[in-house]
């Protein structure tokens, strides 16, 4: 089977990504997060400050509003850099460490 790579222009959902933070969905709602950690090399490939983080919803998907909203509630906006878009602090000083979607994480949410 081949191994399909995510478009982040298309309707789809970033699964690979989110397994491999171990990511799982709410078992209230089965509700998967937005966004997933990036990693030190991601940052620097991609001029990303601390605390940015990948976004898992492609440009396309139905809840890509709601993801938008997410993060600039929390004080981050969504661009592109490079090939994919990224949630990414508003102002150096902003902290966007916590996760406003509460997924979880390395088997622990993040609220």
């Amino acid at each position: 089977m081949a191994d399909i790579k995510f478009d982040p222009e298309s309707s789809d959902f970033d699964y690979k990504t989110a397994h491999a933070y171990q990511m799982q969905p709410k078992k209230k709602n089965g509700h998967w997060g937005s966004v997933a950690p990036t990693s030190d090399d991601e940052r620097m490939a991609n001029d990303l400050p601390e605390n940015s983080y990948v976004v898992l919803k492609g440009k396309q998907h139905e809840t890509f509003d709601k993801a938008e909203a997410a993060e600039k509630a929390r004080g981050s906006k969504i661009e592109k850099r490079g090939s994919r878009y990224y949630s990414v602090p508003m102002s150096k000083g902003g902290t966007a460490s916590s996760r406003a979607d509460g997924c979880a994480i390395r088997g622990k949410t993040r609220a």
